[in-house]
């Protein structure tokens, strides 16, 4: 069985990120992946026995299936009690707070007067995502002249919208060091992934924060809030 361009680029996001195999499994299958094809795909990064690896996607795949169901189910008995005379609410998202640090512009994020150029001065190192804690890391290393090591850590905690888009397989892996530009989604666009407002002085409620890289790949979240961590690198 070959790989797809498509699932080798689901391959490779994922083995940029330190996520427990059943999520793994779900991303796969959100992504259209059957069993067959997401044990393939997951074979080589999951040290797990094939058999393990058989019973944990089986498992993963009926319980979303149970899931579908579900959801089903209550959107058709939404749909019966709906009353179309009401009118429309406005989402219950609240603005992301950036508890000690701003967005300046669509590349730079500052603290205490101090600028961070997240395009031209610093490498992307990855994401992570605590399920148990709902809690998102995004890391990069300043890599300006003079920064003496510095690690940039951006953390979303009680994260309750969270979408990344694979990277474009065209494009070298080099340039996934590469932020392209921080912009900011509106709930009623939250899937249109291309769009974005730019430059964010502030997160507006309704509104997530969009990080697209330049190699393709894009991250959407919306968090109570947002903490800024600079330390030195050992």
């Amino acid at each position: 069985m070959t790989l797809t361009s498509n699932e080798l680029a689901l391959r490779g996001l994922l083995e940029h990120t330190s996520i427990p195999p059943e999520v793994a499994v779900r991303i796969a299958r959100n992504a259209g992946l059957s069993p067959a094809r997401t044990a393939r795909l997951l074979h080589s990064l999951l040290d797990l026995s094939v058999d393990t690896l058989k019973a944990m996607i089986r498992r993963v795949f009926d319980e979303l299936e149970a899931e579908q169901t579900m959801q089903f189910v209550q959107q058709v008995a939404e749909l019966d009690g709906l009353d179309l005379k009401e009118p429309i609410s406005e989402s219950t998202w609240k603005a992301i707070m950036l508890t000690n640090f701003s967005v300046t512009d669509s590349i730079n994020v500052a603290q205490h007067g101090r600028a961070y150029d997240l395009h031209n001065c610093a490498d992307f190192q990855g994401f992570s995502y605590d399920v148990t804690e709902s809690r998102l890391s995004l890391r990069w290393v300043i890599v300006e002249f003079g920064s003496s090591g510095q690690h940039l850590e951006i953390c979303f905690e009680n994260v309750d919208y969270l979408t990344v888009h694979h990277r474009d397989s065209e494009m070298p892996v080099s340039e996934d060091l590469t932020l392209d530009h921080i912009g900011s989604v509106s709930h009623g666009i939250i899937d249109q992934m291309t769009f974005f407002k730019g430059p964010v002085y502030q997160v507006d409620a309704g509104e997530a924060l969009l990080f697209q890289f330049r190699g393709g790949q894009a991250v959407v979240v919306h968090a109570k809030l947002a903490i800024l961590k600079v330390t030195h690198l050992a």
